[in-house]
């Protein structure tokens, strides 16, 4: 496992889960994290999951990395857009409670 595009995908997808992380350990101290959002996370942690699972697979099998780099660059990006999206509800969220 020495192709760095491998190593860096990994590193991200590691990067992501830990901003998740941080994102719900932040907002259930504030005691703004609901059962809704924890469906959601649930969600987008599965899919993350699942991504690492396709990258372990492809990497077992010596499948070429170029071949499958796209499709993990497409997965990778609506995942991160799900995240951005899920911590924009959030902070709405959050925003709209302490003004009422």
């Amino acid at each position: 496992m020495n192709d760095p595009d491998k190593a860096e995908f990994r590193k991200k997808l590691d990067e992501l889960a830990d901003r998740l992380r941080a994102r719900i350990e932040e907002f259930r101290q504030k005691g703004e994290f609901s059962d809704v959002h924890g469906a959601l996370v649930s969600q987008i942690q599965q899919r993350n999951d699942a991504l690492r699972k396709k990258v372990a697979e492809v990497e077992n099998k010596g499948t070429a990395w170029d071949l499958m780099k796209s499709e993990f660059a497409r997965d990778y990006s609506s995942l991160f857009d799900d995240v951005l999206e899920f911590e924009e509800r959030l902070d709405a969220e959050a925003m709209k409670q302490r003004k009422g």
